[in-house]
């Protein structure tokens, strides 16, 4: 953790984050950049094929992705990663004791 740049108030993100500069900054991943917490709305090009509460939710400014990774000369998005940490999942993914 400490080796990479703090970039949320969440383990998870910074350690995504972290994952994600790794992997980039490897000579065969240099065409590509990563942006953190990218509006919603800018992403979405056609809202036609969602549902008004889709709308709604993608339309909201405080909606957004994690992490865009997205390629440096063409700028298309090539992958968007949302992170959840720990606390989002507990008491709702049963353990493997539970399977």
């Amino acid at each position: 953790m400490n080796k990479h740049q703090k970039i949320s108030e969440y383990a998870s993100e910074n350690i995504t984050y972290g994952v994600i500069k790794d992997i980039i900054n490897d000579a065969k991943y240099r065409h590509l950049a990563v942006l953190f917490s990218y509006p919603m709305d800018k992403l979405i090009i056609n809202f036609d094929s969602l549902t008004s509460e889709e709308r709604e939710f993608a339309n909201n400014p405080l909606t957004h992705i994690d992490f865009i990774v997205y390629n440096k000369v063409s700028k298309k998005v090539v992958l968007a990663i949302e992170t959840d940490g720990h606390a989002f999942h507990k008491g709702r993914v049963p353990s493997l004791q539970t399977l």
